[in-house]
């Protein structure tokens, strides 16, 4: 748990930048996300959320005054296992008060047939790259993000003919 204070400090370093991003994304599970959340859209910049799957973060997102202002949610499937992956995205996707209706941007950790599955079935935009993933779907490491998009679109057509 964070102390009282980090927050107060992280929100006069973010007031002090002198360059500033695009956008950026606060993960909504983590203790005091309000307040950089506050603070990027005072600065006039876009902020994403992030909730993951398996914690309360969605609802919470949801009940926050901020959600509205929110560019999209980051909806990061933690479940790693190819059997369980899609429901456990579903139910992030689906939760009551959750991110049902708002701009969705799926993200798992690896490997890339779990998100490129529940993406592929369940609609929203997917990322993908060597950032969070390292293997393509038959368990090579990939050599670059062209090999990991390669076999991520493979995968999506291929799950289109089935």
């Amino acid at each position: 748990m964070r102390s009282p204070a980090r927050p107060a400090a992280r929100r006069a370093r973010m007031s002090d930048w002198t360059v500033l991003p695009d956008f950026a994304c606060v993960d909504r599970g983590e203790p005091g996300a309000e307040e950089p959340t506050a603070v990027l859209l005072d600065l006039g910049l876009e902020a994403e959320a992030a909730v993951r799957s398996g914690t309360d973060a969605a609802s919470r997102f949801a009940a926050s005054p901020l959600g509205p202002r929110v560019r999209r949610v980051v909806a990061q499937v933690t479940d790693d296992s190819p059997v369980t992956v899609e429901q456990s995205a579903y139910a992030l996707l689906t939760a009551p008060g959750g991110v049902r209706g708002r701009p969705l941007l799926l993200h798992g950790r690896r490997p890339p047939p779990v998100r490129s599955c529940a993406s592929g079935r369940l609609g929203p935009a997917t990322r993908i790259g060597l950032e969070d993933t390292l293997h393509v779907p038959d368990g090579r490491r990939a050599r670059s993000n062209a090999e990991l998009l390669t076999a991520v679109s493979r995968e999506h057509a291929d799950a289109g003919r089935a």
